[in-house]
């Protein structure tokens, strides 16, 4: 099954979320809003992969504190191009990011928050 460009947004305010579909639509992919209760899937779950579906139960722990993409069938230029443009419209800083890789396709998105923390902090101490 061939799957398309995908752009996962988690505790992203609806503004922000409409104008990231826009621009995904603008540049031929997808955007899709994770709602919390979904934070018991896994990233391969989320961004269709069947070999990763599994039966989970609905999340009920806290949100992210702060928002997170995860980009899932981007290439480096197609990255760069959605990020150039992101950033020209002034979208709003996204401080958590991620791509979607061999490694953290089984990870559910709080542990992968957790791994962007810990990165980020050792980046800006």
């Amino acid at each position: 099954m061939e799957h398309g460009m995908k752009i996962l947004l988690f505790n992203m305010p609806q503004p922000k979320t409409r104008k990231i579909e826009e621009l995904c639509e603008e540049l031929g992919m997808t955007a899709e809003y994770i709602a919390k209760e979904r934070y018991n899937e896994n990233l391969g779950m989320m961004v269709g992969l069947d070999e990763y579906v599994v039966p989970v139960t609905v999340y009920e722990g806290k949100d992210l504190n702060e928002e997170m993409m995860v980009f899932f069938n981007l290439d480096s230029d197609q990255l760069d191009s959605f990020l150039k443009e992101y950033n020209r419209r002034e979208i709003g800083r996204v401080n958590m990011k991620a791509v979607v890789t061999p490694h953290n396709v089984t990870w559910k998105p709080v542990n992968l928050f957790e791994e962007l923390c810990k990165e980020h902090a050792k980046m800006h101490k």
